[in-house]
């Protein structure tokens, strides 16, 4: 029960209630006022609830993961632009589609989810637009995902347009050294960059839009890349805190790491096969890479969605290597038989493993394994029928000027009050928060499950139940 998914489902609301981009429900939750300035999933889910007649809280749950069967496909043509190739487009798809952070992303009603389809239909037009034929299609096709990609999230529009922008000048400095340079390595580069136009569109559109519309997100990036500490995650973790992180979990977290060795063999192979669609999609996977590395060890960075960036493509040159190990690399062994069961048993291995590498598992998976404290909510997953039921009691029977008070606990009980309570965010605080010397109504929301510590416990006992369904517990003070 993520926090997110609520923000942009009230964001929605305000343009499904009222029509209207204003931020009518700025009262209800303040964030509406940025978050709407980036409409353009909200009004998708708009126009299918009105000429389908679907109910929103359908689209809520179900629209990202449909848009992720057309995200599928996106790859799917992206990769057969590079590689010309049906067997290593399917698997491209496969292996980004089952991504953990773009199953994330795709699996919750996010901004960014939406933002990866733009990206790679984006990508798709760009490459086009470098060949001969049908190039003024592509060029128009280029222009509206490049104004879709700027109203599509706050964050994956601006790094979007960085990473972009950044690919170009790197293309364009390759094909300016190698026209210098004739006699050099350099000169066998023959690379066709993007039409320059598009980027400098993409990125004056993006960096204009938020500076003149609502310059906040860029301020509140800039503070925290010159005051936040680095993410500083480590590469592989065995521990976290006092948990030890069970063994299985290291195997599929680690997945990633055969992912990336396999993309980056072919990544290095650019430099012999010289494609101009391979040296672009190459270059975007190296900044996204490097970006995540500055992200984590020099500066702070949106580590976590720069990851979900670099998922988006890394599958691309992996599926591509695991086909030049077969039909390449490995193919004067004259084993021609072993090495493609060999490729297959390894293709199924990381399809599998990478769909469960999130931070979830097991429970999101298999909820009936047992207890551990270093998964989320401890491997034991809430029942969120319990959760709208609490946040629908606590709209009927709490008075509107009372402060809901919640533990803290992670089992996002914050989200049923707010959405289904529909109270407003400034009403909710934290238990850290509490001044019992407040004159208005008190309540205190929270999760048998969760623990708060000695602390709030002993205030929490202190209080007198008014509501409990097995696993939300609501008190009075």
């Amino acid at each position: 029960m993520l926090w997110d998914p609520y923000a942009f489902l009230v964001t929605f609301l305000n343009i499904h209630d009222f029509g209207t981009l204003e931020p009518i429900y700025g009262y209800w939750y303040p964030g509406t006022e940025g978050l709407i300035n980036w409409p353009l999933m909200g009004i998708i889910t708009e126009y299918l609830s009105r000429i389908g007649g679907i109910d929103y809280m359908w689209l809520f749950n179900y629209q990202q993961p449909i848009l992720g069967v057309i995200f599928f496909l996106g790859v799917y043509l992206l990769a057969y632009t590079v590689s010309r190739n049906y067997g290593v487009s399917l698997l491209s798809g496969l292996i980004t589609s089952l991504s953990s952070h773009v199953i994330f992303y795709q699996s919750e009603y996010h901004y960014q989810g939406y933002a990866f389809i733009i990206l790679v239909f984006l990508l798709i037009a760009l490459l086009k637009t470098c060949g001969s034929k049908g190039k003024s299609a592509y060029r128009v096709l280029a222009v509206i995902f490049t104004v879709a990609c700027a109203f599509s999230h706050y964050f994956s529009s601006l790094l979007i347009s960085l990473i972009l922008g950044s690919s170009f000048c790197v293309m364009l400095l390759l094909s300016t050294l190698s026209k210098a340079y004739p006699n050099s390595q350099l000169s066998k580069f023959k690379i066709d960059p993007p039409d320059k136009l598009f980027f400098v569109f993409l990125f004056v559109l993006v960096i204009g839009y938020h500076f003149f519309v609502f310059p906040k997100h860029i301020e509140d990036y800039i503070n925290l890349m010159l005051l936040a500490d680095p993410y500083s995650a480590p590469v592989i973790s065995f521990s976290s805190g006092s948990n030890v992180v069970p063994f299985p979990t290291n195997i599929i977290h680690n997945i990633r790491f055969i992912i990336l060795l396999l993309g980056s063999m072919s990544i290095f192979y650019t430099f012999k096969t010289k494609k101009n669609e391979e040296i672009l999609l190459s270059t975007i996977c190296v900044l996204l890479i490097a970006l995540g590395f500055f992200g984590n060890v020099i500066i702070f960075l949106e580590v976590g969605r720069i990851v979900a960036f670099y998922e988006v493509l890394i599958g691309v040159f992996a599926a591509l290597t695991l086909f030049r190990l077969r039909d390449i690399w490995l193919k004067p062994l004259n084993k021609q038989a072993a090495i493609t069961a060999l490729t297959c048993i390894i293709t199924a291995g990381i399809v599998t493993l990478t769909f469960f590498g999130g931070h979830y598992i097991p429970a999101y998976y298999f909820k009936s394994l047992g207890q551990n404290d270093y998964y989320w909510c401890e491997n034991n997953l809430p029942d969120m029928q319990k959760y709208e039921n609490g946040g629908l009691w606590v709209h009927t029977h709490v008075p509107e000027n009372a402060l809901i008070l919640t533990d803290g606990t992670p089992y996002f009980i914050t989200s049923a009050i707010f959405f289904w309570g529909e109270v407003p965010l400034d009403r909710i605080k934290g238990l850290d928060l509490y001044q019992s010397s407040l004159d208005r109504y008190v309540y205190i929301a929270s999760n048998i499950k969760g623990d708060p510590g000695p602390d709030k416990q002993q205030l929490i006992e202190q209080t007198s139940r008014v509501y409990f369904n097995g696993e939300v517990e609501i008190t009075s003070v």
